[in-house]
């Protein structure tokens, strides 16, 4: 296959695929196959069968769907095109990669602590009958972000709450020795 036929069959493609999400690649496939190796007869006119879909050429005469495939991803990246299909806000949003990490923000150990909070999975019960259930007690976890240490801990029976209601600022600061 000559070049001009790969940019043309890459040109038929992305015209069908490039900026409608509706549309599928099966479908760009179908329309390169419909329009530039269609049967044509001895007066140059398309061909068509008894239900109206256009006679194709024999296999060896054109490109197979896989061939085609590998043109139109060949052609462009799939970043631009999913930019043309989605948008470059939906693209810059969920599907660019991030390049950095959380460490970026942080210029050394004490200067951000992370605090999670987890409901175990274990039943307290009075300690003077043990037949009343009392709760299940939260699990309060500080870490230092720059050394990934842990700093503070806290077990409490009442559900996960804010830490600005909790004072755990304090808890790590005096924790990390501030």
């Amino acid at each position: 296959m000559s070049e001009d036929d790969k940019l043309d069959v890459a040109r038929i493609a992305w015209a069908h695929f490039g900026s409608d999400k509706s549309k599928s690649m099966d479908g760009a496939v179908t329309r390169v196959l419909a329009e530039k190796y269609i049967a044509r007869g001895d007066d140059g006119n398309a061909l068509f069968d008894a239900d109206g879909e256009p006679i194709l050429l024999p296999q060896g005469q054109r490109p197979t769907e896989h061939q085609i495939r590998e043109i139109v991803e060949q052609t462009r990246s799939l970043s631009s095109a999913y930019k043309a299909r989605h948008g470059n806000a939906d693209y810059n949003n969920n599907v660019k990669p991030r390049i950095g990490s959380v460490m970026d923000d942080c210029n050394g150990p004490g200067d951000v602590y992370e605090v999670d909070a987890t409901v175990l999975d274990v039943h307290l019960v009075d300690s003077e009958t043990r037949q009343t259930i009392i709760g299940k007690p939260t699990f309060y976890l500080v870490t230092d972000r720059a050394s990934r240490l842990i700093v503070g801990f806290h077990v409490r029976l009442t559900p996960p709450i804010g830490v600005l209601g909790f004072g755990f600022p304090t808890i790590a600061a005096t924790a990390a020795g501030h």
